[in-house]
Protein backbone atom coordinates (compact mmCIF):
# COMPACT_ATOMS: atom_id res chain seq x y z
CA UNK A 1 0.00 0.00 0.00
CA UNK A 2 1.52 3.28 -1.12
CA UNK A 3 2.24 6.00 1.38
CA UNK A 4 3.85 9.43 1.41
CA UNK A 5 7.01 10.16 3.37
CA UNK A 6 5.19 13.03 5.11
CA UNK A 7 2.62 10.54 6.42
CA UNK A 8 5.45 8.42 7.82
CA UNK A 9 7.03 11.43 9.53
CA UNK A 10 3.68 12.53 10.99
CA UNK A 11 3.10 9.10 12.49
CA UNK A 12 6.71 8.85 13.70
CA UNK A 13 6.39 12.26 15.35
CA UNK A 14 3.23 11.21 17.15
CA UNK A 15 4.80 7.95 18.34
CA UNK A 16 8.34 8.94 19.32
CA UNK A 17 9.29 12.21 17.64
CA UNK A 18 7.48 14.32 20.19
CA UNK A 19 9.58 12.80 22.96
CA UNK A 20 12.46 15.18 23.71
CA UNK A 21 14.50 12.29 25.10
CA UNK A 22 14.54 10.89 21.55
CA UNK A 23 15.10 14.11 19.62
CA UNK A 24 17.81 15.62 21.81
CA UNK A 25 20.38 12.81 21.39
CA UNK A 26 20.06 13.10 17.60
CA UNK A 27 20.56 16.88 17.68
CA UNK A 28 23.42 16.62 20.18
CA UNK A 29 25.19 13.95 18.12
CA UNK A 30 25.02 16.06 14.94
CA UNK A 31 26.24 19.17 16.78
CA UNK A 32 29.14 17.45 18.55
CA UNK A 33 30.24 15.64 15.39
CA UNK A 34 30.23 18.90 13.44
CA UNK A 35 32.20 20.78 16.13
CA UNK A 36 34.73 17.94 16.43
CA UNK A 37 35.25 17.90 12.67
CA UNK A 38 35.71 21.67 12.49
CA UNK A 39 38.30 21.61 15.30
CA UNK A 40 40.27 18.68 13.90
CA UNK A 41 39.91 18.94 10.12
CA UNK A 42 38.90 22.54 9.54
CA UNK A 43 35.71 24.42 8.63
CA UNK A 44 35.50 23.00 5.10
CA UNK A 45 35.22 19.44 6.38
CA UNK A 46 32.81 20.63 9.05
CA UNK A 47 30.52 21.96 6.36
CA UNK A 48 30.71 18.58 4.64
CA UNK A 49 30.11 16.50 7.75
CA UNK A 50 27.06 18.44 8.95
CA UNK A 51 24.89 17.63 5.88
CA UNK A 52 26.14 14.04 5.93
CA UNK A 53 25.16 13.70 9.59
CA UNK A 54 21.74 15.21 8.88
CA UNK A 55 21.31 12.76 6.00
CA UNK A 56 22.11 9.85 8.32
CA UNK A 57 19.60 11.13 10.89
CA UNK A 58 16.96 11.52 8.16
CA UNK A 59 17.64 7.95 7.02
CA UNK A 60 17.28 6.63 10.57
CA UNK A 61 14.08 8.61 10.96
CA UNK A 62 12.65 7.15 7.77
CA UNK A 63 13.52 3.58 8.79
CA UNK A 64 11.98 4.06 12.24
CA UNK A 65 8.90 5.65 10.65
CA UNK A 66 8.39 2.71 8.31
CA UNK A 67 8.73 0.23 11.17
CA UNK A 68 6.31 2.22 13.33
CA UNK A 69 3.81 2.33 10.48
CA UNK A 70 4.08 -1.42 9.85
CA UNK A 71 3.45 -2.13 13.54
CA UNK A 72 0.49 0.25 13.50
CA UNK A 73 -1.02 -1.27 10.35
CA UNK A 74 -0.43 -4.84 11.49
CA UNK A 75 -3.02 -4.50 14.25
CA UNK A 76 -5.72 -2.74 12.21
CA UNK A 77 -7.27 -6.00 10.86
CA UNK A 78 -7.39 -7.32 14.43
CA UNK A 79 -9.29 -4.20 15.50
CA UNK A 80 -11.79 -4.72 12.69
CA UNK A 81 -12.21 -8.36 13.70
CA UNK A 82 -12.88 -7.33 17.31
CA UNK A 83 -15.41 -4.69 16.20
CA UNK A 84 -17.23 -7.21 13.99
CA UNK A 85 -17.31 -9.78 16.78
CA UNK A 86 -18.80 -7.29 19.23
CA UNK A 87 -21.40 -6.22 16.68
CA UNK A 88 -22.48 -9.84 16.23
CA UNK A 89 -23.14 -10.10 19.96
CA UNK A 90 -25.55 -7.16 19.75
CA UNK A 91 -23.29 -4.39 21.04
CA UNK A 92 -23.66 -0.88 19.71
CA UNK A 93 -21.05 0.41 17.30
CA UNK A 94 -19.37 2.78 19.76
CA UNK A 95 -19.30 0.08 22.44
CA UNK A 96 -17.76 -2.35 19.95
CA UNK A 97 -15.11 0.21 19.03
CA UNK A 98 -14.37 0.91 22.69
CA UNK A 99 -13.95 -2.82 23.38
CA UNK A 100 -11.60 -3.17 20.40
CA UNK A 101 -9.56 -0.20 21.62
CA UNK A 102 -9.22 -1.79 25.05
CA UNK A 103 -7.61 -4.84 23.42
CA UNK A 104 -5.30 -2.82 21.16
CA UNK A 105 -1.86 -1.58 22.17
CA UNK A 106 0.43 1.35 21.50
CA UNK A 107 -0.49 4.35 19.40
CA UNK A 108 -3.38 2.51 17.76
CA UNK A 109 -5.07 2.04 21.14
CA UNK A 110 -4.61 5.73 21.85
CA UNK A 111 -6.19 6.70 18.53
CA UNK A 112 -9.22 4.49 19.15
CA UNK A 113 -9.63 5.81 22.69
CA UNK A 114 -9.48 9.34 21.28
CA UNK A 115 -12.29 8.52 18.82
CA UNK A 116 -14.43 7.24 21.69
CA UNK A 117 -13.51 10.27 23.80
CA UNK A 118 -14.55 12.65 21.02
CA UNK A 119 -17.93 10.91 20.81
CA UNK A 120 -18.34 11.22 24.56
CA UNK A 121 -17.61 14.95 24.28
CA UNK A 122 -20.46 15.45 21.83
CA UNK A 123 -19.03 14.83 18.38
CA UNK A 124 -20.77 12.37 16.10
CA UNK A 125 -19.17 9.00 15.45
CA UNK A 126 -18.76 9.92 11.78
CA UNK A 127 -16.88 13.12 12.64
CA UNK A 128 -14.64 11.33 15.14
CA UNK A 129 -13.75 8.60 12.64
CA UNK A 130 -13.07 11.11 9.86
CA UNK A 131 -10.82 13.03 12.24
CA UNK A 132 -8.84 9.80 12.85
CA UNK A 133 -8.35 9.38 9.09
CA UNK A 134 -7.13 12.98 8.84
CA UNK A 135 -4.67 12.62 11.71
CA UNK A 136 -3.24 9.39 10.30
CA UNK A 137 -3.68 9.73 6.51
CA UNK A 138 -2.39 6.35 5.34
CA UNK A 139 -4.36 4.02 3.03
CA UNK A 140 -4.85 1.28 5.63
CA UNK A 141 -6.41 3.68 8.14
CA UNK A 142 -8.61 5.23 5.46
CA UNK A 143 -9.82 1.75 4.50
CA UNK A 144 -10.48 0.90 8.14
CA UNK A 145 -12.39 4.15 8.75
CA UNK A 146 -14.25 3.82 5.46
CA UNK A 147 -15.52 0.36 6.37
CA UNK A 148 -16.74 1.62 9.74
CA UNK A 149 -18.48 4.58 8.14
CA UNK A 150 -20.11 2.24 5.64
CA UNK A 151 -21.30 0.03 8.48
CA UNK A 152 -22.75 3.06 10.24
CA UNK A 153 -24.53 4.40 7.16
CA UNK A 154 -26.00 1.15 5.82
CA UNK A 155 -27.65 0.17 9.08
CA UNK A 156 -27.87 -3.43 7.84
CA UNK A 157 -25.42 -6.26 8.44
CA UNK A 158 -22.70 -4.12 9.95
CA UNK A 159 -20.53 -7.01 11.07
CA UNK A 160 -20.26 -8.37 7.52
CA UNK A 161 -19.10 -5.01 6.16
CA UNK A 162 -16.43 -4.66 8.83
CA UNK A 163 -15.37 -8.29 8.33
CA UNK A 164 -14.97 -7.78 4.59
CA UNK A 165 -12.80 -4.71 5.16
CA UNK A 166 -10.65 -6.63 7.64
CA UNK A 167 -10.10 -9.42 5.11
CA UNK A 168 -9.22 -6.94 2.36
CA UNK A 169 -6.83 -5.05 4.61
CA UNK A 170 -5.15 -8.25 5.79
CA UNK A 171 -4.60 -9.38 2.20
CA UNK A 172 -3.20 -5.98 1.20
CA UNK A 173 -0.77 -5.94 4.14
CA UNK A 174 0.28 -9.52 3.34
CA UNK A 175 1.09 -8.46 -0.22
CA UNK A 176 3.18 -5.57 1.11
CA UNK A 177 5.08 -7.95 3.41
CA UNK A 178 5.85 -10.24 0.47
CA UNK A 179 7.11 -7.28 -1.56
CA UNK A 180 9.33 -6.12 1.31
CA UNK A 181 10.72 -9.65 1.68
CA UNK A 182 11.61 -9.78 -2.01
CA UNK A 183 13.22 -6.34 -1.77
CA UNK A 184 15.37 -7.24 1.25
CA UNK A 185 18.28 -8.47 -0.89
CA UNK A 186 18.14 -5.35 -3.04
CA UNK A 187 18.20 -3.16 0.07
CA UNK A 188 21.20 -5.05 1.45
CA UNK A 189 23.06 -4.59 -1.84
CA UNK A 190 22.22 -0.88 -1.85
CA UNK A 191 23.59 -0.46 1.68
CA UNK A 192 26.80 -2.28 0.75
CA UNK A 193 27.35 -0.19 -2.38
CA UNK A 194 26.64 3.02 -0.48
CA UNK A 195 28.95 2.41 2.49
CA UNK A 196 31.70 0.42 0.75
CA UNK A 197 33.63 3.52 -0.40
CA UNK A 198 33.55 4.90 3.14
CA UNK A 199 34.61 1.59 4.66
CA UNK A 200 37.53 1.26 2.24
CA UNK A 201 38.73 4.87 2.34
CA UNK A 202 38.25 5.37 6.08
CA UNK A 203 41.06 3.09 7.34
CA UNK A 204 43.35 4.31 4.55
CA UNK A 205 42.89 7.94 5.53
CA UNK A 206 43.26 7.08 9.22
CA UNK A 207 46.61 5.30 8.73
CA UNK A 208 48.17 7.24 5.84
CA UNK A 209 49.20 10.76 6.71
CA UNK A 210 50.01 11.77 3.13
CA UNK A 211 46.61 10.63 1.86
CA UNK A 212 44.91 12.42 4.74
CA UNK A 213 46.82 15.66 4.07
CA UNK A 214 45.95 15.52 0.36
CA UNK A 215 42.29 14.75 0.92
CA UNK A 216 41.57 17.23 3.71
CA UNK A 217 44.09 20.05 3.27
CA UNK A 218 44.46 20.47 -0.49
CA UNK A 219 41.95 22.12 -2.79
CA UNK A 220 42.01 19.24 -5.28
CA UNK A 221 41.52 16.68 -2.51
CA UNK A 222 38.58 18.57 -1.05
CA UNK A 223 36.99 18.90 -4.49
CA UNK A 224 37.39 15.17 -5.10
CA UNK A 225 35.94 14.43 -1.66
CA UNK A 226 32.90 16.62 -2.27
CA UNK A 227 32.30 15.12 -5.71
CA UNK A 228 32.75 11.58 -4.40
CA UNK A 229 30.34 12.07 -1.52
CA UNK A 230 27.82 13.75 -3.80
CA UNK A 231 27.95 10.87 -6.31
CA UNK A 232 27.67 8.34 -3.49
CA UNK A 233 24.62 10.15 -2.09
CA UNK A 234 23.08 10.38 -5.57
CA UNK A 235 23.59 6.65 -6.10
CA UNK A 236 22.04 5.85 -2.72
CA UNK A 237 19.03 8.05 -3.50
CA UNK A 238 18.55 6.46 -6.93
CA UNK A 239 18.78 2.89 -5.59
CA UNK A 240 16.35 3.75 -2.80
CA UNK A 241 13.94 5.28 -5.31
CA UNK A 242 14.03 2.22 -7.56
CA UNK A 243 13.50 -0.18 -4.63
CA UNK A 244 10.63 1.83 -3.17
CA UNK A 245 9.01 2.11 -6.58
CA UNK A 246 9.20 -1.66 -7.04
CA UNK A 247 7.77 -2.31 -3.57
CA UNK A 248 4.89 0.15 -3.73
Amino acid sequence: MAYKKKDLYDLWSRIIGSDKSVRRPFAAAVFLLTVFTILTLGPVMGLLVAPAALLIVATIRTVMSERALRRYQKHLPVVLDDVAQSLRTGSGFLTALDDAGAKATGELAGDIRYVVHQCAMGRTTTEALENWAQRCPVPSVRLCVGSMLLALETGGPRAQAVDAAGTTLRQALAAVDVAHTHAAQSKASAYVLTFLPLIVSGPMLATNGDARAFMFHSVLGQVLLVVGLALDALGAFWMSFLIKRAVT
